[in-house]
């Protein structure tokens, strides 16, 4: 697996988890295919295998990227 030099793991999960499978903290488990961005390095990684947790880089929780919409095929 290729990660940048200054990335961090990912934070472990916590054991309170909520009904929906996420921390108690009312945040959702990490789903496949999800894209996330550093807000500081602008590094993007692409969620491959799910699962709680939360995703950091430069020691903050990344943010999650809306898709991108695509032009249609008309």
């Amino acid at each position: 697996m290729l990660r940048p030099a200054h990335a961090d793991e990912i934070a472990p999960p916590s054991r309170a988890q909520d009904a929906r499978g996420g921390q108690g903290d009312g945040s959702m488990p990490n789903q496949l295919g999800k894209r996330f961005q550093c807000e500081i390095c602008n590094t993007e990684v692409l969620c491959i295998k799910p699962g709680d947790g939360e995703v950091h880089c430069c020691g903050v929780p990344m943010k999650l990227l809306q898709p991108k919409v695509l032009p249609s095929a008309d």
